[in-house]
């Protein structure tokens, strides 16, 4: 069965390995990252070369008997026999896997090595020296990178995701809530006035529906800003039309200004004359043409 493993990317840069897939014209590098995902949670896999290369090499013509042979000639990989079975260990495996905890626990059915090292010899075949793996040029480690099985990456150097902030807590409107110096500034440089009045609208409006913000200020800005208080609504059509001028409409003075804007079309229809003189003086003309 196979399991997710990681790969440090010097891998692909390791000259003895590619020196031994020259040497003998095999996919060494491509299986050998393979047998990572073929081996358990200790590095060791069943030395079946048919069943590994279904895991490893599923499409290729090779011969995968030869291509574990030439691993283990070049010191990438160890077999040995226990119980008269075939097995496989990478030696290196357990120095630079994490596993996960539950594979961990389960640990290896497959039986130890009975000569595996617990450490990777620095003169193993296919091991960079580690006096060697700081100097520029020389590729560090042998294989893959510390990560995690399952995860996908790369436990070092990895970059740390950003801290998440927990958002704000909305409170109902504090007991001392007023306009801040920043909303003056922010309602003169948009053209509002009538703060307090917006304020008195806005605090009764929160209260009454139990309104709960993160940010009262700017609460209250949008409050202003959409006008809750309706300071900005047209003012209602006065009766018989046109607009209110905001005084209380008197029946007796709409009367008064007809009869005065009727009485000055009439004088300008007799000439100047005023209609309270021009009556009069019709009606003696009328008299005199009786008689």
């Amino acid at each position: 069965m196979s399991r997710i493993r990681t790969v440090k990317p010097e891998l692909f840069r390791h000259e003895a390995l590619f020196d031994a897939e020259l040497a003998t014209g095999l996919q060494l590098r491509l299986a050998f990252i393979g047998l990572f995902t073929a081996a358990d949670c200790e590095g060791r896999f069943v030395w079946r070369p048919r069943t590994l290369k279904l895991d490893v090499l599923p499409h290729d013509t090779v011969d995968f008997s030869a291509v574990l042979n030439a691993l283990e000639k070049y010191g990438f990989i160890k077999s040995y026999v226990v119980n008269g079975e075939k097995y496989g260990v990478i030696p290196s495996f357990t120095k630079h896997q994490f596993i996960q905890t539950k594979e961990k626990e389960r640990g290896s059915e497959i039986p130890p090595c009975p000569a595996q090292p617990t450490e990777i010899q620095e003169n193993e075949p296919g091991i960079v020296p580690e006096s060697y793996r700081n100097e520029p040029g020389i590729v560090p480690d042998l294989q893959e990178g510390k990560g995690k099985e399952g995860k996908g990456r790369e436990e070092e150097g990895s970059v740390p995701a950003p801290a998440r902030h927990a958002p704000a807590r909305s409170i109902p409107l504090p007991d001392d809530f007023s306009i801040s110096p920043a909303t003056e500034t922010w309602a003169e440089q948009h053209g509002y006035d009538r703060l307090p009045e917006h304020l008195e609208a806005f605090k009764g409006k929160a209260l009454a529906k139990d309104y709960r913000y993160a940010n009262w200020q700017q609460a209250f800005r949008n409050a202003v800003r959409d006008d809750w208080a309706g300071l900005r609504k047209a003012p209602p059509a006065a009766p018989g039309g046109g607009r209110a001028t905001g005084r209380a409409y008197d029946p007796a003075s709409k009367r008064a200004a007809l009869a005065e804007h009727n009485g000055g079309a009439l004088s300008a229809w007799l000439g100047g004359v005023s209609p309270t003189a021009a009556i009069p003086a019709l009606a003696l003309e009328t008299d005199h043409a009786t008689h």
